[in-house]
C-alpha cells in the first residue's frame, strides 16, 4: 500500500513528518473542523494532532494537500482512514444549520467510523507521524512546472 503526503515545503527520505501547529491553527477556525473535533471518538487522531496522507493522487487536493511537493511515505504506529465527503455533506448541512443538528452529527459520525460516503469515497488517512520514503516529482506541481 502506497501512502501519499502533499507539502508546501520539500521532504528528504527519512525525514520524520509530525504535525504542524502552526498550519493546524488555521484550520481550526474553520467551522466543519470544530464540528469534526465536537464528534470526534475517543480514539479519534485530534486535527492539530494529525498528520494527513492519501492513497489515491487524486485525492490529495480534494483532501486540502499542498501540491508543491508530494512525497510517498510510511504512516508510523496506528492510522485511521476517512472519506472526505462527509466533511463536504458537513459543510453543505453547516449553510442551513446549526452544528448540533442531527444529520450534522451523523455525517460527523460517518466520517469517524470510516464509511464510505454515497457519492463515492475521497479517502484521507490520519496518523500521528509518517517517514518520508521517497519524493514524488510526478505528482509533484513544482517539479511538473519546472519541466515546462
Amino acid at each position: 500500500m502506497v501512502f501519499l503526503h502533499g507539502s508546501y515545503d520539500p521532504h528528504p527520505a527519512g525525514r520524520r513528518l509530525t504535525p504542524q501547529p502552526d498550519r493546524a491553527e488555521a484550520w481550526e477556525g474553520l467551522e466543519f473542523v470544530r464540528v469534526l473535533e465536537r464528534y470526534r471518538p475517543a480514539w479519534g487522531i485530534p486535527h492539530a494532532e494529525a498528520v494527513f496522507l492519501c492513497e489515491d493522487p487524486d485525492h490529495l487536493d480534494p483532501c486540502g494537500a499542498p501540491l508543491d511537493h508530494v512525497v510517498e511515505v510510511s504512516p508510523e504506529g496506528a492510522f485511521t482512514r476517512h472519506d472526505q465527503n462527509w466533511i463536504s455533506r458537513i459543510c453543505c448541512l453547516l449553510d442551513d444549520h446549526t452544528p448540533d443538528h442531527p444529520e450534522i452529527a451523523r455525517a460527523a459520525e460517518a466520517y469517524w467510523a470510516g464509511h464510505p460516503h454515497p457519492d463515492g469515497p475521497v479517502w484521507e488517512i490520519r496518523c500521528r507521524s509518517a517517514l518520508v520514503t521517497r519524493a514524488r516529482p510526478d505528482l509533484s506541481l513544482n517539479d511538473l512546472e519546472m519541466n515546462f
